[in-house]
């Protein structure tokens, strides 16, 4: 049954219905010696279904998050926790702007809920987020992976790629930790890339921390579980596979005389700035006064 997520343009904003039972992200390395790595989602999501793992903690909720991923694809469909230490108000549904870490779920995954694992294609625990109703949600997700390379493909400048296999702690897996997710980074013919040298890894097991938008996200038929996921490469590093110790930056002391900067926030839902005054305005006062914070974390 295909997914159901509604990806409307601000101006004729619909509420999103809920998860579709498409099957999703699946497999595990249990055999796999764990690298070290990371990856991260940003994005603008439709959030809903939202749930308790555990009555007795309120603030620790579970979102259904889906993602769009272009004009009649398939949505990235997710699940994750969100810790809400400020306890604010958050509206049960909408669009919101996030920042969470993923992997890719296991049959071991603490979802709060009826269905199986593989109806989600990630999993993972919000970082941060924020309310953004206005926002359009048809703009594809950014990731930030690190972990070794492997499968360099160098024989086709046009198709340079490599893949990584990162490791990510998320507590829905609890002692199942950690999670992984599987990528496979392709380096464009854009005008970053296309006249110089493609930024491949040097050679196999390199560590590469690598920061791209989620083009596409690879299926197997006929269940659609998500095998791999697609990056265009933005930006990329490498780190040399040395256990050598860096030297100790010592900071100098600052002059105590030197000036100080207050940067003074007006709350946008009820002080809208001066279009004179865009830029925060500058104080003499060197301690900020708390102003009005809207649905973060």
């Amino acid at each position: 049954m295909p997914r159901r997520t509604t990806f409307a343009s601000p101006s004729a904003r619909t509420s999103s219905g809920s998860p579709s039972k498409q099957k999703g992200a699946v497999g595990t390395l249990s055999n796999f010696q764990h690298p070290p790595g990371s990856a991260s989602l940003f994005g603008i999501a439709v959030l809903d279904s939202p749930r308790l793992a555990d009555p007795s903690k309120p603030r620790t909720i579970t979102y259904d998050a889906s993602f769009w991923m272009g004009d009649g694809s398939m949505p990235l469909m997710a699940c994750f926790r969100y810790f809400n230490r400020d306890n604010a108000e958050i509206p049960d549904n909408g669009t919101f702007a996030l920042m969470a870490t993923v992997a890719q779920p296991t049959e071991d995954a603490e979802l709060c809920t009826d269905g199986k694992y593989t109806d989600y294609d990630l999993i993972g625990d919000i970082l941060w987020m924020a309310y953004v109703p206005d926002a359009d949600a048809r703009r594809r997700p950014v990731m930030t992976v690190n972990g070794p390379a492997r499968e360099i493909n160098r024989e086709d400048a046009s198709a340079a790629s490599f893949k990584i296999t990162a490791n990510q702690f998320v507590q829905q897996l609890k002692d199942a930790n950690p999670g992984q997710l599987s990528v496979i980074i392709e380096i464009p013919d854009s005008g970053r890339f296309k006249n110089g040298r493609k930024p491949l890894p040097p050679n196999e097991g390199s560590n590469a921390a690598v920061i791209g938008q989620l083009t596409s996200v690879e299926r197997t038929a006929p269940t659609m579980a998500a095998v791999m996921f697609c990056l265009s490469m933005e930006n990329v590093t490498y780190f040399p596979r040395s256990h050598t110790s860096l030297p100790v930056h010592h900071p100098s002391t600052p002059d105590s005389n030197s000036s100080k900067r207050k940067w003074a926030f007006e709350d946008p839902l009820t002080t809208p700035l001066n279009p004179a005054k865009r830029r925060a305005s500058a104080s003499s006062d060197s301690s900020p006064e708390g102003g009005s914070q809207g649905v973060t974390a």
